[in-house]
């Protein structure tokens, strides 16, 4: 997985032509901008990295009202490459929609307690009839804390405000780093597997 540091400047454009005229576009792990965001938006899209950052506030705010809008249309993109099933769910969900089902939940309390006891965080796979499903741990890493923090504490007004017109019914704040904040559920047709 990549990380480009200033993905919009000179070196961070050429860098991800490469990986795209080389067929590695989906190796992409995150991409950080200072401003251009009009761009940044661009290389979301084509990328689908996991973690997009913008360094400029006001733009930043403009990141979460895009994520909140094309959410979504990135894990369909994500799920037709693939060939999967591909969502997040969370048992502090700041979208309703990615509210974990009570299988999702033993997941994630199954996740927090290997954090607990310092073991490594692996995906947790298991079969229905017609599936594959696996549940992979996000977890929080440091600029997450930008939108997923102490409200009170962390996150600026101008963005609690904005999070707070997006989702108004947002549980997903409070964390520290290294916190599960849910997880990626992968689901594949067994048929596709063989």
């Amino acid at each position: 997985m990549i990380t480009i540091l200033g993905s919009t400047g000179t070196i961070g454009k050429n860098t991800l032509s490469v990986l795209k005229n080389i067929g590695k576009q989906n190796k992409v792990f995150a991409l950080s901008a200072n401003k251009n965001i009009k761009l940044l938006f661009q290389q979301i899209k084509d990328f689908n990295p996991r973690y997009a950052v913008i360094s400029d506030q006001f733009n930043a705010l403009k990141l979460i009202e895009f994520c909140n809008k094309n959410v979504a249309g990135i894990s369909d993109s994500l799920s037709q490459f693939h060939g999967a099933q591909i969502s997040r769910a969370s048992d502090k969900p700041r979208n309703p929609s990615n509210k974990a089902s009570d299988v999702e939940i033993k997941s994630i309390d199954s996740l927090k307690a290997l954090k607990a006891a310092g073991a490594s965080l692996t995906p947790i796979s298991f079969e229905t009839e017609n599936q594959v499903i696996t549940h992979y741990p996000i977890p929080t890493a440091g600029m997450c804390l930008k939108c997923h923090a102490d409200t009170q504490k962390t996150i600026s007004s101008a963005v609690q405000q904005k999070l707070q017109s997006l989702y108004p019914e947002d549980m997903a704040t409070g964390y520290q780093v290294g916190d599960i904040r849910g997880i990626w559920v992968v689901k594949m047709d067994k048929d596709i597997q063989k």
